[in-house]
């Protein structure tokens, strides 16, 4: 409502701006009524122009280019129906140049051109646009049959050239039009009028050029470097060609191929050359030159090409400046699908994604109806960026907006995509979208709305597009499934997908048939097979009512779950969620096509029809006969760690394991809430701790349990026995083990048990020994002599023959040093 208001009151200001100069009052006689126009305080007006209705000083360049843009494309209009306009010059162009000296920054155009009194009309009036004069009467000359296509053309405000003033103390226009003879020169400053005179520097032939004197605290705009990103990022699509002035790198000579050296030709008279300036035959070819005279002329003419005499030695070249081309990349969305190659779409993506990457694929179309815009979608192979962000409300997207290929904005409230379709990479060009005057934020409006539906649509048509295409093969020592390119996109963006099942609930029905699951049923090790709910459907078992999942950190994990050992055996097949993103789906996507999602690790466990009866009477048959342990079970493990201990539906080859409560969290939420970089302490501490501990009555240790408790009802043995149980269900129910100490302590006792010790025996170390005893201990000398045969003598020793001192530090040892003695005795004999 605030932002709604400003521009309100923008606008009104604006108004009064347009109708401030020369204007009565005009009075009506009848009933006495006196109608009077608005006025306005000019200098105020500019100041809130300038300041309040921009927010990015980066935007001067953006507005001053497209006005060059529509400058030179109304020339273009003009030399359709007149050869003449083009005579001064066919080269159309924006050129842009940075003084440092002079702290200047010129943009010139090949275009149009302004009259004296153009400069009056469009620059001295605020909000009186020349561009929209000029659609206006190339509206009038369609009307009656003539006039020519204005898509190019940009301007519709006619405020968009005082954003210059955001940068520049002061703007200088020198401007020429085919008819006026003369050249013209408008000048102004914020805070004063401004000044019209005649122009006499270098003539333009054609054209106008815009002279900013930048201010001190805009020095970052003479960096041309900087300038061109800025025409990157706004006017990359502009028509026409931008050229900035800058040092351009010398691109070396190749190099000639080696040849022969051969004796310089000396020149004058040395030797026995004759007149016609060859050497004489008969000269030998290593004779010396001895004429010093001739040598040094011989030096002065022979100078070698590469060499520039204005360069001495130690000096470096001069930098070479040129003009650089910026926008090379054409706006390819503008163009028929048919008339664009394969080639130009993955050079386009390229560009604008700047990436090396070709596209797994991509989409351009044309929408028309309630708003008409043209887009092109990629989806890339990799992701452009980190994905982590997609979640933020103002993220910058990578789809972007434009109006006549002028970029509006790539931050969109909400994205113009939603956030699990954030990988896209794309264009958006829409003629008449309704966009503020400073070109920053667009309106709300139902053509926004629209433009968001449409481009959903057409992403999800993408996407659709690589699912139907064919497979191909694998290499031949790859024994995998034949591939796809939708393969190959679902292993890169499954998890942000499957978002979207989560977050779009308008659009879930249509996710649903996309995502891809690993199951029970699929090759492990093979990344390409995976299968959709509806194949699930198609194969589930004779009155299956649920779509079984189960979740873990990984497949190995989830495959060897005790929780899926029943399911598997009787021939259910179960989906492996492995991804963190997908807990919160089970939580927000619970049926698919009338079939509930069950996770096999909750206590709401059901089976089909016909087994479920059958397992019931074999769990319930269980029960009876280890009532009295699993009452014993639920009072040793207490409250705080279980709700209640039951006989299992579930397991065939494990003793026991932990169900989560219906509502309550499975072990992989747990692990997926304490792995968050930013878990409130306070928050994991509330996880509840109790479970459902799941029996299996026919298990052997179960049985072992049970016998013991009936010998000795309060055995100690299987207390520390069941709680070894509780910690390794624990475990293999995936669940995060609290008490490691207490559980090192158990496995202790029951291994002293195992090996017959009594685990209540407390360990005594042995006493420390006396170490001043040692201390006074002095270390016995060996002397071992060392015997070093034929080994050449050397001048500073006497005998062949040396001893080393052994002191006990390195040989505690005297028996050991007395045998090495004895051993370099018998070497010696």
């Amino acid at each position: 409502m605030a932002r709604s208001l400003v521009f309100w009151r923008l606008s009104l200001a604006l108004l009064a701006a347009a109708l401030v100069c020369g204007v009565s009052p005009v009075r009506a006689d009848a009933g006495k009524v006196e109608t009077f126009q608005f006025q306005a305080e000019v200098t105020r007006l500019m100041d809130i122009l300038i300041h309040s209705l921009y927010s990015n000083r980066d935007v001067f360049l953006r507005e001053l280019i497209s006005n060059a843009n529509d400058a030179i494309d109304k020339i273009r209009f003009q030399s359709l129906t007149d050869s003449s306009a083009l005579a001064a010059g066919e080269d159309l162009h924006i050129k842009i140049n940075v003084d440092l000296p002079s702290r200047t920054i010129t943009v010139e155009d090949t275009g149009v051109g302004m009259t004296k009194q153009d400069m009056i009309n469009n620059l001295g009036t605020i909000a009186k646009s020349g561009t929209s004069a000029f659609l206006e009467q190339i509206s009038k000359d369609l009307e009656s049959g003539g006039g020519a296509d204005t898509a190019n053309l940009i301007g519709q405000f006619g405020v968009g050239f005082y954003s210059a003033f955001l940068v520049a103390d002061k703007i200088s226009v020198v401007s020429k039009n085919n008819n006026d003879p003369k050249q013209w020169r408008w000048s102004s400053r914020t805070n004063s009028g401004f000044t019209i005179k005649e122009d006499d520097s270098e003539p333009l032939g054609r054209g106008t050029k815009v002279i900013l004197e930048v201010k001190e605290d805009a020095a970052e705009y003479l960096d041309i470097e900087h300038l061109e990103e800025l025409i990157e990022r706004y006017s990359e699509f502009i028509v026409f060609p931008i050229y900035v002035y800058k040092e351009v790198p010398e691109v070396p000579e190749p190099e000639e191929p080696e040849e022969e050296e051969e004796e310089p030709v000396i020149v004058g008279d040395v030797g026995d050359e004759s007149a016609d300036g060859e050497v004489d035959a008969e000269t030998p070819e290593d004779e010396d030159v001895t004429d010093e005279e001739g040598a040094e002329q011989d030096d002065e003419e022979i100078v070698s090409e590469e060499e520039d005499p204005a360069i001495e030695d130690g000096e470096e070249a001069p930098p070479k400046y040129d003009w650089s081309l910026v926008n090379d990349v054409k706006p390819l969305w503008t163009r028929d699908s048919s008339e664009i190659s394969e080639e130009e779409y993955i050079s386009f993506f390229k560009s604008i994604a700047k990436t090396d990457e070709e596209p797994l694929t991509y989409i351009h179309f044309k929408a028309e109806g309630e708003v008409e815009f043209r887009g092109l979608l990629y989806i890339p192979k990799k992701p452009i960026r980190s994905l982590t962000h997609m979640e933020e409300k103002t993220r910058k997207d990578l789809v972007r907006l434009y109006v006549r290929r002028v970029l509006v904005t790539d931050t969109v409230e909400d994205g113009l995509l939603p956030a699990w379709l954030s990988m896209i990479v794309g264009i958006v060009d829409s003629d008449d979208l309704p966009i503020n005057v400073s070109r920053e934020t667009l309106q709300q409006s139902k053509s926004l709305t629209a433009i968001k539906k449409k481009l959903l649509r057409k992403a999800l048509e993408a996407i659709k597009m690589m699912m139907d295409k064919e497979p191909y093969e694998q290499e031949e020592d790859d024994p995998r499934k034949p591939g796809s390119q939708f393969l190959d996109f679902w292993k890169v963006y499954g998890p942000t997908l499957k978002m979207g099942l989560v977050q779009d609930v308008a659009n879930r029905d249509r996710l649903a048939k996309i995502v891809r699951f690993k199951s029970s049923k699929t090759a492990l090790r093979d990344p390409n097979d995976v299968i959709t709910l509806e194949e699930y459907m198609l194969r589930a078992k004779r009155g299956q009512d649920y779509i079984y999942v189960h979740s873990g950190e990984s497949l190995d994990a989830v495959k060897n779950s005790p929780f899926t050992e029943q399911l598997v055996d009787l021939g259910y097949e179960v989906i492996y969620l492995v991804d963190p993103v997908d807990e919160f789906l089970l939580q927000y996507y619970q049926e698919f096509q009338g079939t509930k999602l069950m996770a096999v690790a909750k206590d709401n466990f059901r089976l089909g029809p016909d087994d479920d009866e059958v397992i019931r009477t074999k769990a319930k048959r269980g029960r009876q006969s280890i009532r009295s342990l699993l009452t014993f079970m639920k009072e040793t493990l207490g409250s705080d760690k279980v709700s209640s201990v039951r006989a299992s539906m579930k397991l065939t080859r494990s003793a026991c394991a932990l169900s989560s409560e219906q509502f309550g969290y499975t072990a992989r939420m747990e692990t997926v809430m304490r792995a968050q970089a930013l878990a409130n302490p306070e928050k994991v501490q509330t996880i509840p701790k109790q479970k459902v501990m799941e029996v299996n009555p026919y298990h052997p240790i179960v049985e072992g349990l049970n016998v013991l408790l009936e010998r000795d009802p309060q055995s100690q043995k299987a207390a520390d026995i069941i709680n070894v149980l509780y910690d390794s269900a624990l475990v293999a129910s995936g669940y995060y083990l609290h008490d490691h100490t207490d559980h090192g302590i158990r496995i202790s006792k029951l291994m002293a048990q195992t090996l017959g010790m009594d685990p209540n025996v407390t360990f005594e170390e042995p006493p420390m020994p006396d170490m001043t005893e040692v201390e006074d201990d002095e270390p016995e000398k060996v002397e071992i002599p060392i015997n070093f045969g034929d080994m050449p003598d050397d001048d500073d020793a006497e005998d062949d023959e040396e001893r080393i001192d052994l002191e006990g530090d390195d040989f505690a040892d005297a028996e050991y040093a007395a045998e090495m003695e004895e051993e370099v005795a018998d070497e010696e004999l």
